[in-house]
């Protein structure tokens, strides 16, 4: 269930199934991109990386999913744009913290992480920076309709 609901473009919040590895501040801890084709696109401290994963593995990974949709009348073309902007970061380098500390944007070593990656996907599509820096915020923001949690 749920696997078979998802829609490129989608954005998919989990929760860790090990506590232990809950350090993102908030209720909802990691967030990635569906874009189609069984394919997820999502920032990963392990392994350091913007990686592609297979959605009925991600599905398993985690307890906790809840997928978000764009409420958008031009939510289908926004949803491609969505998709591929997420797709031209696969293979970035992650980088922890990077969506909350605005200094850890400057410098050399510049990533990605999980929230950077939907935010990135959003603005490209709709030409606005929603700010996001959680997923949480991402999870709250009220252009996104819930269609199915696991």
């Amino acid at each position: 269930m749920g696997t078979d609901v998802t829609r490129p473009g989608d954005f998919l919040l989990t929760i860790n199934a090990n506590e232990s590895e809950n350090v993102t501040p908030g209720y909802w801890n990691h967030c990635a991109v569906f874009a189609g084709e069984d394919r997820v696109i999502e920032a990963q401290r392990d392994p350091g990386h913007v990686i592609v994963s297979y959605l009925p593995e991600f599905w398993q990974r985690y307890p906790k999913i809840l997928i978000l949709r764009l409420k958008s009348p031009g939510s289908p073309a926004l949803a491609d744009r969505m998709v591929q902007s997420a797709n031209s970061l696969v293979g970035k380098d992650y980088r922890a913290l990077v969506s909350r500390f605005k200094r850890l944007k400057r410098g050399e070593k510049k990533g990605e992480n999980c929230v950077t990656v939907v935010r990135r996907a959003f603005r490209d599509a709709m030409d606005e920076d929603p700010g996001w820096r959680l997923p949480d915020d991402v999870a709250a923001d009220p252009r996104f309709v819930q269609i199915e949690g696991k």
